[in-house]
């Protein structure tokens, strides 16, 4: 949330819990977190995996049209 010059002020959300629910909250967005960066590590590798064949594809064309300009 931004105040009213626009400077990003962050809120608690956790302001109205009771401290006895704290080490709960604390698990559960340590759960969280680690799931999140599960799902970005996933994220992150199938596109590595798809630039990588697009690569390939790309040298492949390259090598294709090599022989094609050598026949002309």
């Amino acid at each position: 949330m931004k105040d009213e010059k626009g400077i990003l002020v962050q809120i608690n959300k956790y302001g109205n819990l009771p401290n006895t629910h704290y080490p709960i909250v604390h698990e559960q967005l340590i759960e969280r977190i680690s799931s999140l960066q599960t799902a970005i590590d996933a994220v992150k590798q199938g596109m590595e995996d798809q630039i990588k064949l697009l690569e390939e594809q790309k040298v492949e064309a390259e090598q294709d049209l090599k022989f094609i300009k050598s026949g002309m």
